[in-house]
């Protein structure tokens, strides 16, 4: 149908002398329409045209609506060439917006036109939150200039100072992962609060399950619910949808609640989230719950007392191995008896990931930076000879003593070689379009899987032909430890829990293992069950079907969404 509003941009198209001003009203309201009424077929191409002339004659808003209307039809990549147009029209947010799109969007293209222009916009306007946000977030990632999280650390803080949301937000990543900074996670919680009070919707999610978990604050079911619903009002989907689950099943506590679980889950699907498929797979349904379905999809296991466990490994015998960074050791619990052994590392400084091979050596990233190689039965320890400075991450061995380093941009692969000539040779693997690779796995065809958490993927190379495959994982938060099972199903632990892939069939959904506060790393055993160095609780936590650190041990059960931590 046409309105009153096609009819006249329609009108002015026609007039040559229309006034760019008029132009602009009528393709603006033309477009306001869009998701209201049904017009006409050519009314994009219309819009499109009447912002054109208004920009063309000097109208920066006009650029800036064409941007913007771009941006939400073919995203926003498509979007930057009609952002610096309105640069060039003398709109400064125009400037900001096509720098940010530019970052978001990672665009080889513009990195260092983005970079120089941001860099001048700042020497005019050195207060301005949203300028200190960006150079914070190009010092982070290396957009544009070198990488500096230190850097970064202060134009946050700068940002966040001025009331800038995002940065505050920024500010508590950077103290929770130690990125330019001590460690200090009292401090990012802090900075948790200030940045929900500022109107992050993800500081409110994660407020959220500080109630849920009771970190940092007493526990509260009623209070969590109340930050995931803030959380979901402010479009942050996955806290829509936990709010929808607790409603569900009462958690805590809470009063059943199907209608308003049904309410919750209707907006996260509005924001895009993938609620019937992660409902399906948890034994939950929008009107009910399967409650023997569930119950066995809780099957969990906890092993307690850690100060900072960050990566994890188990070796055929089910035997643990746990670095606790704080205490600089690596603990070895054993599957028999539960009893606990630091194993006798010497030097270790910030130890990060930990592997175990099949003849039962135990290798350690630290931030030395070194691979240490550790004989277990002789007490031997010695320094794999890499060629390169290696940045630490969660490494991985194979069943026959291969040795694969994460190294920033690469992976290392040490083959084990001959007795005599260990590891006298090394491969490197390089992933295209990664800045940061953490962690790294080794599936039994010996193909390799590594997380960015810069990037906020995780992909797959195979080592035969090189092809390289970005894994379909959705909503993933700084991922970070990577483990792979028999069936070829990827686990990945982020900031929100563990997301399961299976390779074959494509499907993801959440591994349910309760009160998860920032999964390090992920490893899986013969029997694959699942183990996860649940970095904020200080524990090891995990999943499966089988007994695990023998009778009598610190092995215990975690109630239904009650779980245990330190």
């Amino acid at each position: 149908m046409t309105t009153s509003n096609y009819a006249e941009l329609s009108r002015l198209l026609a007039d040559p002398d229309a006034a760019a001003a008029a132009l602009y009203a009528a393709a603006a309201a033309v477009a306001d329409e869009f998701d209201r009424v049904q017009l006409p077929g050519d009314a994009a191409q219309m819009v499109h045209d009447g912002l054109s002339r208004a920009g063309a004659a000097g109208n920066a808003d006009a650029w800036l609506l064409m941007a913007r209307v771009t941006a939400r039809h073919d995203g926003p990549a498509a979007s930057i060439d009609a952002f610096r147009l309105a640069d060039r029209a003398g709109s400064l947010d125009g400037a900001v917006a096509w720098i940010a799109a530019a970052y978001h969007c990672r665009s080889a293209d513009y990195a260092q036109q983005a970079n120089e222009r941001l860099q001048q916009l700042y020497r005019h306007r050195p207060d301005d939150p949203r300028l200190l946000l960006l150079i914070g977030y190009f010092a982070q990632q290396g957009y544009g200039c070198q990488a500096d999280p230190g850097l970064a650390m202060q134009y946050f803080q700068a940002a966040a100072d001025r009331g800038n949301a995002d940065a505050a937000f920024e500010l508590t990543v950077h103290l929770t992962r130690g990125w330019g900074v001590r460690a200090d996670q009292a401090a990012s919680d802090q900075w948790t609060w200030r940045a929900a009070e500022l109107g992050s919707a993800r500081a409110m999610a994660n407020l959220g399950g500080m109630f849920a978990q009771g970190r940092g604050v007493a526990q509260d079911p009623r209070a969590a619910l109340d930050w995931y619903a803030r959380a979901a009002g402010a479009g942050h989907a996955k806290a829509a949808y936990t709010a929808g689950v607790m409603c569900l099943i009462g958690d805590g506590g809470l009063p059943v609640d199907t209608a308003m679980a049904q309410s919750w889950f209707d907006r996260a699907r509005q924001l895009g989230y993938g609620v019937d498929d992660e409902l399906s797979k948890t034994g939950l349904h929008a009107g009910r719950v399967d409650q023997q379905l569930y119950t066995e999809h809780l099957k969990a296991f906890s092993l307690n007392g850690f100060d900072e466990p960050r990566g994890v490994a188990v070796d055929e015998a089910a035997n643990v191995y746990v670095v606790d960074q704080a205490a600089e050791h690596v603990v070895m619990v054993s599957a028999a008896t539960g009893q606990r052994t630091v194993l006798p590392f010497v030097g270790l400084d910030q130890p990060e990931g930990v592997a175990v091979d099949a003849a039962g050596n135990v290798y350690v990233t630290d931030d030395g930076p070194a691979v240490l190689a550790l004989n277990v039965t002789s007490g031997a320890q010695e320094v794999l000879p890499l060629n390169r400075r290696c940045s630490g991450g969660l490494l991985t061995a194979d069943s026959a003593g291969n040795v694969y380093v994460p190294d920033g941009l690469d992976v290392v692969k040490l083959p084990i070689g001959t007795e005599g000539r260990r590891w006298d040779s090394q491969r490197v693997f390089s992933f295209d379009g990664l800045r940061n690779i953490t962690a790294v796995a080794v599936d039994a065809a010996g193909d390799i899987y590594v997380t960015d958490p810069t990037e906020n993927q995780v992909l797959k190379l195979d080592v035969r032909t090189g092809a390289q495959e970005v894994l379909g994982f959705t909503g993933l938060d700084l991922p970070d430890g990577i483990a792979v099972d028999s069936v070829g199903t990827v686990y990945v632990g982020d900031l929100n829990g563990v997301a399961m892939l299976n390779i074959q069939s494509g499907g993801q959904h959440a591994l349910r293992i309760d009160g998860l506060s920032f999964a390090k790393g992920v490893a899986v055993d013969a029997a694959d069950n699942v183990y996860v160095a649940d970095w904020m609780n200080g524990r090891v936590a995990g999943s499966g079907s089988g007994a695990v650190w023998g009778p009598g041990s610190t092995a215990e059960a975690l109630r239904n969404l009650g779980g245990q931590g330190r």
